[in-house]
């Protein structure tokens, strides 16, 4: 009983993610932007990567 609960269960876990991952794959966007903000101490950071902040 235990056994046939889990390979169940499994089958549907497994069934559950491969419809989402179908689904999800339509919708993924052709092309992602990634951007990285630098650390550093600085007074004018704020000016420096402003444009930067406000694109992403």
């Amino acid at each position: 009983m235990k056994k046939s609960f889990f390979y169940f269960s499994t089958v549907l876990l497994l069934t559950t993610i491969l419809t989402v991952v179908v689904q999800a794959k339509e919708t993924w966007p052709e092309k992602l932007t990634f951007g990285v903000i630098p650390v550093a101490s600085s007074r004018n950071m704020s000016n420096s990567f402003g444009s930067l902040v406000q694109h992403l």
